[in-house]
């Protein structure tokens, strides 16, 4: 009794312990998650006022039709309005600068106006060529100072012509306010941020981490040996299987990563004052433990010694051969024989149990895999389904987005299908539909195509990758294949043959991600098809 109260007491410690390291895990992560979302919408936030300031002054030099010597006034009130800007600048349709803020920065040692090209510096690429605002990652600047910046740059256009840029405007924004942000976290103990573009160089670090701006940033998540619920972070000494920090990380709109750490040793130095204790009043217990446990055995095995001091003379060897010795007592030998009968049989159902279980497994896995290739297929044709199809379309549309390819979706019909089954029986008519299949497979076999049976004598193409130019003259080559295809009814050899209507559509995948509205538009050409007589083609190809 004396044993158990102490472990319950131990185990009770040690599960306080853990708890309590634990509820500290969890308020240290939401404390830095929170950290994290307030300086993510503070960081996102100041990009996106700056954006919409480049924007609304370029829509300006838009549709003000300003000319070069009005760009300088402008642009130094702009940056007095906004001085979160280091340095802003204009230039025109060849790259070259014709206004800058601070005016100064213009000048060159003899007051006389620089000659300064941006020609080669991607915000000015991405705006002009791409027609875009842009928000560059970090760099180092030139020509007006050498700080490390971000710029936000947007392209203005001649006579508000979209079709004709006359320039650019770009504002190189204050790496700063990140500091600023730092700084102003100074309540507790400080969490310590880093910010990576998304080229991963760093726009910001806190002093602290001894990280240099436009640098890679480069660390370890491993744990090592520690077992922590929290993520953690080395910086300095990659190789290290002792994390430096715990950190909770940020993706934010425009692709940049936020960071903020916290340092480990503190969290460890607790962790270690608790389980020192815990393991100090383990060993007092223990050791108070096993003196009354001492004491009461004493009183408990005396009487007991008395006894057991009658059968000393019988060692262990002597005590086996009494046991196994047939002239031993007959219950302790039926005993052992019985045991050792139901331990030889328990192992052979053991065997025999497993050896069906294994049979049983695979038997199960076979029936799982027919059932499997049953549900997606069309038992008569031996195509995919209506189900399977459609299933797997979202799929072949995520394909074409991502590249920018046209899907084309037809629907084919037998012409007078109820025919065949009245004139030659519903054998025949099953011959038909097999014999159209087959010719379907072997038009339409590339491995993202997916030909389905639509339900009775309809059938469904769904053709990824489509050419505009070609997929009418291949659903027409089909129906002519088709036509010319002459099928024996199985049941009187009588031969006969099937036309096809066919409805399509092709477009390019943004068209609609609803396979509904895909269907409905070549379901509607099939019904034209057939109005016009039947045996007929009709697709439309959407452009947008």
């Amino acid at each position: 009794m004396t044993l158990m109260i102490t472990l319950c007491l131990l185990i009770s410690a040690l599960s306080f312990n853990y708890l309590f390291l634990e509820k500290q895990q969890q308020l240290l992560k939401q404390n830095l998650t929170d950290t994290t979302q307030h300086l993510s919408s503070a960081t996102e936030q100041y990009i996106d006022d700056h954006k919409k300031v480049i924007e609304y002054a370029a829509n300006f030099l838009s549709l003000a039709n300003t000319t070069n010597d009005e760009w300088q006034p402008m642009l130094s009130q702009l940056h007095t309005s906004y001085p979160s800007f280091i340095t802003m600048l204009i230039a025109d349709s060849n790259a070259q600068v014709k206004a800058g803020s601070p005016g100064v920065m213009m000048l060159d040692e003899k007051n006389n106006i620089k000659n300064m090209s941006i020609s080669d510096r991607d915000y000015f690429i991405q705006s002009f060529h791409n027609r875009q605002l842009y928000v560059s990652s970090v760099f180092k600047g030139r020509g007006f100072g050498s700080d490390s910046i971000i710029a936000i740059s947007a392209p203005f256009y001649q006579n508000n012509n979209q079709a004709q840029v006359a320039g650019i405007i770009e504002g190189s924004l204050n790496l700063q306010f990140f500091a600023n942000i730092d700084n102003q976290n100074s309540y507790g103990e400080k969490e310590l941020l880093v910010l990576i573009d998304d080229n991963k160089k760093i726009i910001y670090a806190s002093s602290e981490l001894e990280l240099n701006e436009e640098d890679e940033f480069t660390y370890s998540d491993d744990k090592g040996a520690y077992h922590i619920a929290l993520n953690t972070i080395n910086i300095r000494d990659l190789e290290s299987t002792s994390p430096e920090h715990v950190f909770v990380k940020k993706r934010l709109n425009n692709g940049w990563e936020l960071y903020v750490l916290k340092p480990l040793s503190p969290l460890l130095k607790t962790a270690e004052q608790q389980m020192l204790g815990t393991f100090l009043m383990l060993i007092i217990s223990i050791i108070f433990t096993f003196i009354i446990s001492r004491k009461v055995c004493q009183l408990l095995t005396a009487p007991l010694e008395i006894v057991a001091n009658q059968f000393g003379n019988i060692n262990n060897d002597d005590l086996k051969s009494q046991v196994l010795d047939e002239n031993s007592s007959k219950e302790v030998f039926n005993l052992y024989q019985r045991l050792t009968n139901s331990k030889r049989e328990l192992l052979t159902h053991q065997l025999e149990l497993e050896e069906t279980v294994a049979i049983r497994t695979d038997e199960l896995e076979q029936a799982n895999k027919k059932l499997l290739a049953l549900v997606d297929k069309d038992p008569l044709t031996d195509l995919k389904n209506r189900r399977y199809a459609e299933d797997k379309f979202d799929g072949l549309l995520d394909f074409c987005l991502r590249g920018e390819h046209a899907i084309t979706i037809a629907i084919l019909d037998l012409d007078f299908f109820k025919q065949v089954n009245d004139t030659y029986g519903h054998l025949a008519g099953d011959e038909c539909l097999r014999t159209v299949s087959s010719l379907l497979k072997q038009e339409f076999k590339r491995d993202t195509d997916i030909v389905a049976r639509y339900g009775g004598e309809e059938f469904l193409l769904i053709l990824p990758i489509s050419n505009a130019l070609k997929i009418e003259h291949h659903l027409n080559q089909f129906k002519q294949k088709l036509a010319a295809l002459v099928i024996t009814s199985p049941t009187d050899q009588q031969q006969f043959s099937v036309t096809t209507s066919i409805g399509a559509i092709t477009a390019n995948a943004s068209f609609s991600t609803d396979i509904d509205v895909w269907i409905k538009v070549a379901d509607d050409n099939l019904y034209a098809a057939k109005e016009q007589g039947r045996n007929k083609v009709i697709i439309n190809v959407i452009n947008e």
